[in-house]
């Protein structure tokens, strides 16, 4: 496993807490995440922004990184910005390659602080589920396409399925991050008519 850790960011993320420009991203960014990609790192890590995010990217040399912005385990945040952020804790489970495409798979589990309640399972409130699965990326269609083919398939002659049924069968399902499985599914509701229960719930295989 080849890990990339770093303090500054490498993304300006879009920051909906601060008014004021972000001038502390790293200066020649783009360079180093081409240089990442080229090399095939596999997961990167940083800190400095507090605000904690999980997300990927897919730079010009063509291998997707999955970066995590980590956000504070230990800082005295100030309310007036950070009130529904709070500290954070992430386990990161790398499980294994994919066979087809070779990247690393997982999944990170964060967990919150929050006054009065003591470590909690983050939300997305908090700027971050509790899972975020990582390692497979496929274009948007076709991964639709084949979403929508397992899932006339499972439902055949029946009246409803669950989505572990789906995720433990379909190992190239069971790695997509969270943003695009969410999208995916609710355009499948409309497109096959089919009620979905709990689509905003990041823990769908649970």
């Amino acid at each position: 496993i080849k890990i990339f850790v770093l303090h500054h960011h490498q993304v300006n993320y879009l920051d909906q807490t601060f008014t004021e420009s972000d001038l502390s991203v790293m200066s020649n960014a783009q360079g180093l995440i081409d240089v990442l990609s080229s090399k095939g790192i596999d997961f990167v890590v940083h800190g400095h922004k507090h605000i904690p995010r999980f997300g990927m990217q897919i730079p010009t040399p063509g291998h997707p990184l999955w970066i995590l912005c980590a956000g504070s385990f230990s800082a005295m945040l100030d309310s007036r910005h950070f009130e529904s952020v709070g500290n954070k804790f992430h386990l990161v489970e790398f499980h294994d390659r994919c066979k087809k495409n070779k990247y690393a798979r997982g999944v990170v589990r964060s967990w919150t602080h929050a006054s009065g309640r003591g470590w909690m399972k983050s939300k997305s409130e908090s700027m971050l589920d509790y899972k975020h699965s990582f390692g497979t990326y496929e274009p948007l269609p076709a991964l639709k396409e084949k979403i929508i083919e397992i899932i006339n398939k499972e439902l055949s002659g029946k009246q409803y399925i669950w989505w572990s049924t789906i995720s433990e069968k379909y190992e190239d399902i069971r790695y997509v991050g969270n943003r695009m499985l969410t999208d995916i599914l609710k355009e499948i509701r409309k497109d096959m008519g089919i009620l979905l229960h709990d689509i905003e719930n990041s823990d769908l295989d649970e």
